[in-house]
């Protein structure tokens, strides 16, 4: 997240950790998580169900941008996430 938010990072800050208790419940072998943007929300899903929704333009463009962004995690994943070549 401070890679990818940058000075927003103090902004997106209680946001991040509405995520982070999301990830607090019990976590079991073969869980799925989908994380679905709908307009002004970033919801997460769990095994199909709602865990949580994060409010936020900001806070959608910061947590897709670990993978996605300019300054990606892992540059060969975002090429592998985007169908490039040679990813």
């Amino acid at each position: 997240f401070k890679q990818s938010a940058g000075a927003q990072i103090a902004v997106l800050q209680p946001r991040i950790e509405q995520l982070i208790k999301i990830f607090q419940q019990k976590i079991n072998k073969g869980d799925v998580y989908d994380f679905v943007y709908r307009p002004q929300n970033l919801i997460v899903l769990k095994n199909g169900k709602q865990s949580g929704a994060i409010a936020g333009t900001d806070f959608k463009q910061a947590f897709y941008g670990i993978w996605l962004g300019d300054k990606p995690v892992q540059a060969n994943l975002k090429n592998q996430l985007l169908g490039a070549a040679g990813g």
